[in-house]
């Protein structure tokens, strides 16, 4: 039975963070809600604000990380509201693109399936939402969640909403409904598309001006946030002593807790992890997935379309999603999910051909942000226990892990993750 830690509860505890992306800098504002004042966060980039990356350019600032926040997103709304960061409604529509005609939600589930049909598949759909999304830890979530999204989707009659839902899926990065377990897809389905009055439609979503980066750019202000700055090493305390981490192969820091908000899959090197992290590490897998900033010509304009046809597996790294802001300005950003091995020639060549089939012209790619994105588990090892088991791993010298590997890749899920996590093992500093 490890002893219990004494630097809980002392606010001149030294806490570690790896990472200043969303969930590292909210962990920083609980911490420090806490009574916690020695926080210092370690970020290997040059920028804060992990998968949010705003690119200013000469046409505005480009987002080639996260876009949205959807109304859902209450931590991330409210940190902006306590910041002073502006926010604003996506100033264009979501519509969804068939045989070159866009289409509202509504409009292309009535053209697959009759009335009755999809209203009962729309109240089946707002019946599982009931059921099965709650708040509660995923180590505690009802074993049907297991299941291929597909799967529970029939077993609980709205496939036709989850074929629609696909699209979205893809083109936000969440891979193929086929695959992807159901705990995953049923936390976010409900914030993208919405019941109302036995109708379907999309969520409300907002975008900041100034910028997504720019919140967390202004969070990382009250902090002391060290740039890159890479940990190489992680030692852990033995019998409550301090953590070591060398930082950048050659600075040595002591912590009492190190929190760490990077992909359970990319820790292997950190330390000489015991076996049981390396096996449940070893069950997360990730995807490839592209932002592609480009101009053509003859694409609508001031939309955002999603393509349900190349919402499939095959063929692969086709364009889900793609989006104008503006009719003065043929740019466009889009969206890939990609196999591993395509090469960039071939990422070049769909994205060509995919703005050709929609009756655009494909004039240049001026930029391409690649992502490892997504890291989940598949349905086998959430069958097997993998967030009660990954829960018991919470603390063990002095380690916590936070961040999307433990919720969902979506800024607002890492954000509450990181926070609940907080609440749960660092008590409030007693005066």
């Amino acid at each position: 039975m490890p002893r219990p830690a004494l630097w809980k509860g002392d606010q001149y505890a030294r806490i570690a963070i790896l990472g200043a992306g969303p969930a590292g800098l909210s962990a920083a504002c609980c911490l420090r809600e806490q009574g916690y004042g020695r926080i210092t966060l370690f970020e290997q980039n040059s920028r804060v604000g992990g998968k949010v990356h705003s690119l200013p350019t000469a046409d505005g600032i480009v987002e080639i990380g996260a876009v949205l926040a959807s109304a859902d997103y209450t931590h991330v709304l409210k940190l902006a509201d306590d910041y002073g960061i502006d926010y604003q409604p996506y100033p264009v529509p979501l519509t969804f693109v068939e045989q070159h005609q866009q289409h509202t939600l509504m409009e292309l589930l009535l053209s697959r399936h009759d009335a009755e049909e999809t209203a009962q598949a729309i109240h089946n759909y707002a019946s599982a939402l009931q059921r099965f999304v709650c708040d509660q830890p995923l180590s505690q979530a009802h074993s049907e969640l297991f299941r291929p999204f597909a799967q529970f989707a029939q077993r609980h009659g709205f496939m036709p909403v989850a074929q629609l839902a696909q699209s979205i899926l893809v083109g936000f990065g969440y891979g193929n409904y086929e695959d992807t377990p159901a705990l995953y897809l049923m936390q976010i389905i409900g914030w993208l598309l919405k019941v109302e009055n036995g109708q379907l439609q999309l969520g409300e979503f907002f975008t900041f001006p100034s910028g997504y980066q720019s919140l967390w750019e202004a969070v990382s202000a009250d902090f002391d946030v060290r740039l890159n700055a890479r940990i190489t090493t992680i030692t852990p305390n033995d019998d409550n002593g301090p953590l070591h981490l060398i930082i950048n192969e050659e600075h040595d820091f002591e912590f009492d807790a190190l929190l760490i908000s990077a992909p359970l899959n990319q820790l292997s090197q950190l330390m000489n992890w015991p076996e049981q992290h390396q096996q449940l590490f070893r069950q997360v897998n990730s995807l490839r997935y592209l932002v592609n900033l480009f101009c053509a010509s003859k694409l609508p304009t001031e939309t955002f379309s999603l393509i349900p046809e190349h919402a499939q597996p095959t063929p692969p790294h086709r364009t889900a999603a793609w989006a104008n802001r503006s009719a003065d300005k043929p740019v466009y950003i889009s969206w890939q999910q990609a196999c591993r091995n395509a090469t960039p020639e071939q990422l070049n060549a769909a994205l060509a051909e995919d703005i050709h089939n929609q009756g655009g012209e494909f004039k240049a790619l001026l930029l391409r942000q690649e992502w490892d994105y997504f890291p989940h588990a598949d349905s086998q090892a959430l069958s097997n226990g993998f967030f009660r088991q990954l829960e018991q791993l919470q603390g063990q010298s002095g380690i916590y892990f936070i961040g999307a590997s433990l919720s969902f890749e979506t800024v607002e899920h890492s954000v509450r993750q990181a926070c609940s996590l907080v609440q749960q093992h660092f008590p409030p500093v007693q005066e």
